[in-house]
């Protein structure tokens, strides 16, 4: 099944919007929308949610756009650094263990037959 993602209006209307106070209704749609549209297996929509609390509550506690980019982009550098280390900490630990690579899995594989009913 096939996303349907939210339609987005260009640059323009986006300036029309923020004249006339209706920027941040229609970001808080395409966000409701977004989070509707996230599939809830694996806790995908719980996260997303989790993600959109953060980001809301970085920009509530900022005093102008400026501040609130600011704690977005240390937000979003953290993340990277911590997604790095993990990433480092796998490669790293795949070299001090080589045999860690060589191993494949391996299954008995089990024959079935054929059993007519009596």
């Amino acid at each position: 099944m096939a996303r349907e993602w939210p339609h987005l209006v260009d640059f323009d209307e986006l300036v029309r919007l923020h004249r006339e106070g209706k920027l941040e209704a229609y970001r808080d749609e395409m966000n409701r929308q977004f989070v509707n549209q996230t599939p809830e297996r694996r806790g995908r929509r719980h996260r997303v949610e989790q993600l959109l609390f953060q980001i809301q509550a970085a920009q509530t506690r900022s005093k102008n756009g400026l501040g609130a980019s600011l704690r977005l982009s240390k937000m979003m550098f953290q993340k990277l650094d911590e997604l790095n280390g993990f990433f480092c900490a796998q490669k790293n630990s795949s070299k001090q263990n080589p045999e860690a690579k060589k191993k494949v899995a391996s299954a008995q594989i089990l024959a079935f037959t054929d059993q007519e009913d009596s």
